[in-house]
């Protein structure tokens, strides 16, 4: 597994393995036999696959919100700074 993929290819991998699922489920229900028996090995594999990618998601969606986080507490220390330069300048105090 990559690291630092985006969330952007983690889903398309994501969405791509559940339509296959979807299509080897259709094909399981005509299956018989060793078959079916190979279609339940693969089957599990591509659940194994697809928890692995909801947990990536999980943890770059979790990364995004800690960059946004971040940018905000920035963006208020920042304003905060701006805002009593200015008061400063123009009253020569603060309250």
């Amino acid at each position: 597994m990559a690291k630092n993929r985006s969330l952007n290819k983690i889903g398309k991998e994501f969405d791509k393995l559940v339509g296959d699922m979807k299509k080897m489920a259709g094909d399981y229900s005509k299956a018989s036999g060793s078959k079916k028996q190979q279609m339940i090995s693969k089957l599990k594999q591509m659940t194994k696959k697809k928890k692995q990618l909801q947990s990536e998601m999980e943890s770059a969606v979790n990364a995004a919100d800690k960059d946004v986080e971040l940018q905000i507490d920035e963006m208020h220390k920042l304003i905060r700074k701006e805002v009593t330069k200015l008061i400063k300048e123009e009253y020569g105090y603060i309250k």
